[in-house]
């Protein structure tokens, strides 16, 4: 506040009681919602990640290094050590950190561009209706955009102050940004050069660095063995942006199929999952993706960097187009096509502003190589809001600071700004990507850990209509109508899955089940040779459903059809094991079987298993005698 008059102090103060009243009245707003203390997905994954740690229990994944940098399970831990472990607290944590970054961003417009630079930058960053959105979520995003302004002011005034202490302390915040977004850490090269004044000053800055980060890679390297500096997802969150099959890789969502590709490494390479040797794998297949397809794989990238300074907020996590239907402040500050507010215009301002102030690009060079070092990493792992979010304050930055240079040459800046704004605007499959249905299926999961089965049911029902093409809705809308006793209706729901992802073998087993407790046996039966008609697996992993078939095709008298499949199902050996002891049992003493060649097949079987005594007892069953016939 030195060296600002009384009323700009009022300016300023004003500007920050503003963004602390949004964030806080937006969080506050937001503790009707299910997911405030039910979170989902990776803030389910932090949530419990800190509370195991305040409980002490060792859990299965101590042994591994962190999955995903552990900065944000810091915060948590530290504030349920304070405040206990409800969610609150550390909302309104995240809420006062974003607002510091307002005034974090005042500092360093104000020493570049002035004090009415500053006051309209952190103005900006205060009713930024993402900004505003992100400081809610208990996610990384606020706290790297806080600690990466935070690094960029220590280094402008440690490397105009020639300052030991200040270069460490820019060091340590950077450190310790990278421990919540890791693309951060390269940005040490650039504090290096900014600090070359005094070599001195580099090696503190580099030991500054080295603080936060050094235990988490000692914790890594005791718990698992492997070196890894900071987390172990670096190599998927690769191989997710850089294949053949992007569009399916990033629009892949949690479920079955994105625990198969996380259990890939285990499967194909018999590593374990979430190691360095798991992160190497999925590293050594996307970059194989450039030698084999090397056009493509530029063309993929440069596409990338395109999304980087694209308008749209794209969704990951979280989707704040669909979060404003329950937030009038978020529909009021943020807004989609055909100009998506505000970055749709914030951004080409920023590109037009850095260009009016290229002549002054070495006095501008520490917050420009921020911006230019985001714009070069994010795009080579993929693009989303949330990984945009630190780079947010300095396209305020440079729109602001650039304002004055180009109101001199305001045509060809209008000119410029215009053409901007429709190409950072056009619509992509990327910006288009909606995770409103998915909201309402995590609404349903989370009403569902509640209780509230109807509750639930209503939100799954509401998440097929939004998003008619998403198995999981239909599979969870399946299990919520299965737990309140609707089985004709959950056996639907579970066909709808099916036939939309007929590799996804739960469903159409689940509407098996449900149809033989309904007493429909030739739906069961129907349900079942459905999903062997269309799998596309493994044929070990369909040994369950030929052993089934086959037992309700026996009682059916269809005796044939049954042996062929009893056989297909001794592919898998191992769960013919635990599985026919039981299933073999009530065969043996059915009155109704009496066919010697199945008992023979199911003798063969039993001995396939590795059961000898199962094996006598049905080749006993079958010589004791009885119809030779066969069913159709």
């Amino acid at each position: 506040m030195m060296g600002l008059s009384r009323k700009e102090r009022i300016a300023l103060w004003s500007i920050l009681g503003l963004a602390l009243a949004l964030r806080v009245a937006f969080v506050l707003g937001q503790r009707s919602e299910v997911f405030f203390d039910t979170p989902q997905l990776d803030e389910a994954h932090y949530v419990d990640e800190a509370r195991r740690l305040i409980t002490g229990d060792s859990g299965d994944q101590d042994h591994l290094p962190y999955w995903q940098p552990p900065g944000i399970v810091y915060v948590l831990y530290a504030t349920f050590k304070i405040a206990g472990t409800g969610l609150l607290a550390p909302r309104l944590v995240s809420a006062v950190v974003s607002a510091v970054s307002c005034l974090l961003l005042f500092a360093i417009a104000r020493r570049l561009f002035g004090v009415r630079a500053g006051l309209f930058a952190a103005g900006v960053l205060a009713v930024h209706g993402l900004v505003i959105f992100q400081a809610e979520e208990l996610l990384p995003a606020t706290f790297a955009m806080a600690l990466g302004l935070l690094t960029v002011w220590l280094l402008l005034v440690a490397a105009d102050r020639k300052s030991l202490p200040l270069a460490g302390a820019a060091g340590l915040s950077l450190g310790a940004s990278s421990l919540f977004v890791a693309t951060l850490l390269p940005f040490a090269l650039v504090g290096a050069i900014a600090l070359r004044a005094r070599r001195i000053a580099i090696l503190v800055f580099a030991v500054g660095v080295a603080v936060p980060i050094v235990p988490v890679t000692i914790r890594n390297a005791v718990a698992s063995g492997d070196l890894v500096m900071i987390s172990a997802n670096g190599g998927l969150n690769f191989y997710l942006g850089n294949n053949a099959d992007y569009r399916a890789t990033f629009s892949q969502r949690p479920g079955r199929r994105w625990e198969e590709l996380v259990d890939e490494p285990h499967q194909k390479a018999g590593v374990e999952d979430a190691t360095a040797a798991a992160s190497s794998y999925f590293m050594h297949k996307g970059l194989s993706y450039f030698t084999s397809e090397p056009v493509s794989a530029i063309a993929l990238l440069l596409r990338k960097e395109y999304l980087f300074f694209h308008g749209a907020e794209i969704a990951r996590d979280s989707d704040i187009y669909a979060a404003r239907d329950t937030s009038v402040l978020l529909e009021i500050l943020v807004a989609p096509r055909p100009i998506d507010f505000p970055d749709g215009l914030l951004i080409p301002l920023a590109l037009v502003g850095i260009v009016a102030l290229w002549p002054e690009r070495r006095r501008l060079a520490v917050p420009l190589a921020f911006l230019a070092l985001q714009a070069a990493l994010i795009p080579v792992f993929f693009v989303s809001a949330r990984h945009r979010a630190p780079a947010i304050p300095f396209f305020v930055l440079f729109a602001v600071g650039g304002a004055p240079a180009l109101w001199k040459r305001r045509v060809p800046a209008a000119i410029a700004l215009v053409v901007l704004v429709v190409a950072l605007n056009i619509p992509t499959w990327e910006t288009r990507l909606s995770l409103a249905g998915e909201h309402e299926l995590f609404r349903g999961k989370a009403l569902m850990t509640r209780g509230d089965r109807l509750g639930a049911a209503t939100a799954m029902k509401r998440a097929t209509e939004l998003a008619p093409d998403d198995t999981r809705a239909w599979f969870e809308l399946g299990n919520a109508y299965d737990s309140m006793g609707r089985l004709p209706e959950a056996a639907d729901a579970w066909s709808r899955a099916a036939d939309l992802d007929p590799w996804d073998s739960r469903p159409r087993r689940r509407e098996a089940v449900a149809r033989s407790r309904m007493g429909d046996a030739d739906g069961a039966i129907r349900a079942i040779e459905t999903l062997l008609a269309h799998g596309d697996r493994d044929p070990a992993h369909y040994a369950p459903d030929h052993l089934n078939l086959a037992i309700a095709l026996v009682h059916r008298g269809q005796i044939d059809r049954a042996i062929v499949h009893l056989r297909a199902a001794m592919v898998d050996p191992t769960y013919l094991r635990g599985a026919l002891p039981k299933l073999a049992g009530s065969l043996l003493d059915s009155p109704g079987v009496q066919s010697p060649a199945f008992f023979h097949a199911l003798a063969d079987a039993a001995r396939t298993a590795g059961l000898p005594e199962l094996a006598v007892a049905a080749d006993a069953r079958a010589n004791q005698g009885g119809s030779n016939a066969t069913g159709p």
